[in-house]
């Protein structure tokens, strides 16, 4: 893997900083990390990313700040919405979820988009490094 720009959403730091060690170990590639449904649909907005990892569950962010709402599946939802802007972007849903995780990979993949469903992927980095 080499030089692709990479979008992951989940609100656990040691997810995120294992993600970031996996993801950009001299392999080129823009990563951006988001903790936050409202941030990781802001930033879908502005950029396109090649793979977007996703989790459902953001409690953690939304228990330190009342003002944060929302999941991975509103993530999705939008996601949907907009797909015409996603035909080309891959995507990974990593939550351990085990009704949400599935239900963002179904929604995904019956909008006819790219979908991978892989919890815990941040803990395989053979899967990573071969991406």
């Amino acid at each position: 893997m080499s030089g692709y720009n990479l979008l992951v959403l989940d609100d656990d730091q040691d997810r995120l900083v294992a993600f970031r060690r996996a993801l950009t170990n001299g392999l080129g590639n823009d990563l951006t990390l988001v903790s936050t449904a409202s941030d990781a649909i802001s930033m879908l907005k502005l950029y396109t990313y090649a793979i977007v990892f996703l989790d459902y569950d953001l409690d953690l962010q939304q228990s330190l700040n009342a003002a944060v709402t929302g999941n991975g599946m509103d993530v999705v939802d939008w996601i949907v919405t907009n797909k015409a802007h996603f035909q080309r972007t891959h995507f990974i849903v990593h939550s351990l979820n085990p009704v949400y995780g599935p239900l963002m990979y179904t929604t995904l993949k019956t909008a006819g988009l790219q979908a991978l469903l892989k919890p815990g992927v941040w803990t395989d980095k053979a899967f990573l490094s071969a991406l």
